[in-house]
């Protein structure tokens, strides 16, 4: 099983941002079998910058959108119980996403995804284009992406749902394209994800310093903390 995790949000700070809205696709023997999206009204203004991009404005979150706490709640639970079945948490930049609700739900519902245990085998488009692709020039956007491997998208991208569909439709493009991916363990997901991810990281880093600029730090993916190994 697959678990398609997308959000749109009020701004991109994982320690302070909140979902406007939110979509979760489940994939299983070769077929969507569940979709759900669901506009969220965070309790605050969400910024003008914001609302041009995903088109969701404060009247369209208060009319439609259910309480943040609720929609915490539902999102917490379905990564949690995913987690525990151990199914694919799938994303596009997915590390955002699942750092943001993590943050947000320690905020307001008093735990986050951390403190109750995820650990689900999770991938991202972004990280796998990245490994793969690794001095393609340009933005690595779910469009790009999208054209990259073919796959056909409309004028709604920055709509959860469709960006949910999208990025299951570019993790089989890939998979299809690259089918050595197809033979990594599911156990082995977590650590192939990090390699790829600290790899970027270290190259992109060689990058920053021959420009003057300071490397990042290591962080643990995919749920942002602070790194404590020895390496």
């Amino acid at each position: 099983m697959i678990l398609v995790f997308d959000l749109e949000t009020t701004g991109v700070n994982v320690e302070d941002d909140l979902p406007v809205s939110y979509s979760l696709v489940q994939y299983a023997f070769g077929q969507v079998v569940y979709e759900a999206h669901q506009i969220v009204d965070p309790g605050r203004p969400i910024p003008k910058e914001t609302t041009a991009i995903h088109r969701i404005s404060d009247e369209i979150a208060q009319s439609f959108g259910i309480p943040l706490k609720s929609a915490l709640t539902q999102l917490r639970e379905a990564l949690i119980n995913a987690s525990k079945m151990q199914w694919i948490v799938l994303g596009m930049n997915v590390s955002f996403d699942l750092t943001l609700v993590d943050r947000a739900c320690k905020r307001h519902l008093g735990s986050g995804l951390l403190d109750l245990g995820y650990n689900a085998p999770t991938l991202d488009v972004l990280v796998i284009d990245r490994h793969l692709d690794r001095y393609s020039k340009g933005k690595r956007r779910l469009s790009e992406l999208a054209h990259t491997y073919d796959v056909h998208t409309n004028d709604n991208l920055h709509n959860s749902l469709v960006d949910a569909k999208v990025t299951l439709s570019v993790l089989l493009a890939i998979l299809d394209r690259f089918p050595e991916m197809t033979t990594v363990d599911i156990r082995d997901y977590q650590d192939t994800m990090t390699k790829y991810h600290d790899e970027w990281l270290e190259s992109y880093n060689h990058w920053r310093q021959s420009q003057g600029q300071a490397p990042l730090p290591r962080r643990v993916w995919p749920i942002d903390q602070p790194y404590s190994g020895l390496s």
